[in-house]
């Protein structure tokens, strides 16, 4: 049995807490506004910083885990808590497990000789992670478009993990499915699900034929000149993150419906987005004590 603090965080970072003390493991959590939801709930709620950490044998921040290089992303808690409170008060066999590091974050670990592990770049979180984001996606084109997605025309930009899960369930509720990239074997891999494949230099001609538009690519690939070329009547749902892959300042002056879907896994699907980070968590710390053996 182990002390887990869950520091800052969403409904994720709730559930994940809640999963753990199931798991028998001992569980404070900081920086939680929250009585409602906490109340009756079997945890420690603390405002004592120092001592939590003290008490605790792994740190787990949220994912993204700060708003800032040293502000922790707490979303449910009005006063600020700083990653620095935390580098001070931590001791050398404490670790630090949190989601997005910066560098900065890895920097400032480093200064104090302090372990900090990103679970965000682990492949089975970003995997399960892909279903979670997908079904956000569709939630959100059902929500924003007055036709149904059978019969509908649409294109996913990029073949990575979310797009390959996202243009399945697309295809599977009957959709007309195009998916956008430039590796050889992604379009073998495209064909072979049955979707049509489209070089992402032809996207620029060809955008205009689709009502629902999919952005996975982590770059500003829907510019001015391409949302030039994209139907008023569609709807653009970016999945990629900060700073985006849409220009959305040209999209609002050219009245193109936009929606920037971040974080959608939180949102969506708590619960199931906590039990991929425990999984991961848990994965991690096993590897790291067999290496300390």
């Amino acid at each position: 049995m182990k002390t887990f603090l869950i520091y800052g965080g969403d409904m994720r970072q709730i559930m994940l807490a809640k999963l753990l003390k199931a798991d028998g493991h001992n569980v404070i959590i900081c920086g939680f506004d929250m009585q409602n939801v906490l109340s009756n709930s079997g945890f420690e709620n603390t405002s004592n910083v120092d001592l939590a950490i003290k008490a605790s044998d792994y740190i787990i921040l949220p994912l993204p885990s700060t708003i800032s290089d040293d502000i922790v992303n707490t979303k449910f808690n009005a006063t600020e808590l700083s990653f620095s409170a935390i580098l001070g008060s931590l001791g050398k066999a404490q670790e630090i497990y949190a989601g997005m590091v910066t560098p900065t974050m890895y920097n400032l670990c480093k200064a104090k000789d302090v372990y900090i592990y990103d679970y965000f770049t682990r492949e089975e979180l970003q995997v399960a992670n892909a279903i979670p984001t997908a079904e956000g996606a569709l939630a959100v084109a059902i929500k924003e478009t007055p036709t149904t997605i059978n019969g509908s025309k649409s294109i996913v930009l990029g073949y990575g993990r979310i797009g390959k899960i996202l243009s399945k369930m697309l295809y599977s509720l009957g959709g007309d499915v195009t998916v956008c990239a430039r590796k050889p074997e992604d379009f073998s891999w495209i064909k072979a699900n049955g979707y049509t494949p489209l070089h992402i230099d032809d996207l620029n001609k060809e955008i205009c034929n689709y009502s629902l538009i999919f952005n996975t690519v982590p770059a500003k690939i829907l510019n001015h000149k391409m949302l030039k070329q994209v139907s008023r009547k569609s709807l653009v749902v970016d999945l990629a993150s900060k700073p985006g892959g849409v220009d959305f300042e040209a999209a609002a002056q050219l009245g193109i419906n936009v929606h920037w879907a971040l974080s959608l896994p939180g949102k969506v699907a708590p619960e199931t987005s906590a039990l991929i980070i425990k999984d991961t968590i848990s994965n991690m710390i096993k590897e790291t004590e067999v290496k300390k053996r």
